[in-house]
């Protein structure tokens, strides 16, 4: 059963609802993710990175951190607004 690699729930994300998603090149069980959850890391990935190295800073928001390829579809779009 497909589970978020980030908070490890197995259903819509507790506090927003948001479904699980994958869109990455990720296989199998691997790679889903709350939309929310993805953000949060984003963020707190981006803040680590500071804004001295900007493709460090962007990657996060951009690239899938297990497979390292590019978001698609909807969470692309979540994660760019």
């Amino acid at each position: 059963r497909p589970c978020c690699w980030i908070c490890l729930d197995s259903g819509p994300h507790a506090e927003s609802g948001s479904p699980l998603r994958r869109e990455c090149s990720c296989r199998g069980l691997s790679g889903y993710a709350h939309s929310d959850c993805l953000a949060r890391y984003a963020r707190r990935k981006s803040s680590i990175a500071g804004t001295a190295d900007l493709a460090a800073f962007g990657r996060p928001w951009d690239v899938c951190p297990n497979c390292s390829q590019s978001y698609r579809n909807e969470v692309a779009m979540d994660l760019s607004s």
